[in-house]
């Protein structure tokens, strides 16, 4: 093997796809890590500060559950005191979560949940596209997922922030 850097040949349109998930990636971190954010960041005013270990422990212990499993697997020198619980979930359980609590979040964020559905729906499936590296990510993607989280990001950057 010598001191050559080895990498496992993909078949062109693999990469092809890595160059658009490249950029794809960069908007799908940060509207899911601004998501986490201002999910606890409403609920904590909403319902307060020990939201996630009383009331969703209590209301969606299947998520709680999860979050504290996926806590096991990181070493304890790996986890920052500024990482939360929230981050620790997948955007599927955010979205389980925004509509668990639609009470707080409908219309004080978002006027329907409807409109919140419909768009972290596109994010999602875009998202995991991405994510689990399928072939046909192409320039449509990109504008899809600019468009639909810029319209989310607007709706809480308005409320939250």
């Amino acid at each position: 093997m010598g001191n050559k850097k080895e990498k496992i040949n993909l078949p062109k349109e693999y990469i092809n796809a890595l160059k658009n998930a490249k950029e794809l990636y960069s908007h799908i971190f940060s509207f899911e890590i601004g998501l986490r954010l201002a999910i606890d960041k409403h609920l904590t005013e909403w319902i307060g500060k020990e939201w996630w270990n009383i009331k969703l422990a209590k209301d969606m212990p299947e998520i709680f559950k999860y979050a504290e499993e996926h806590k096991k697997q990181y070493f304890i020198n790996e986890i920052d005191k500024s990482i939360r619980n929230i981050h620790f979930i997948t955007i599927g359980h955010l979205s389980e979560i925004v509509k668990k609590y639609k009470e707080t979040f409908i219309p004080e964020v978002f006027p329907n949940l409807h409109v919140f559905l419909g768009h972290i729906e596109y994010i999602i499936k875009i998202r995991n596209c991405c994510c689990h590296m399928h072939p046909n990510i192409d320039k449509e993607y990109i504008k899809i997922l600019e468009a639909e989280t810029l319209i989310l990001s607007k709706m809480i950057n308005s409320k939250i922030y």
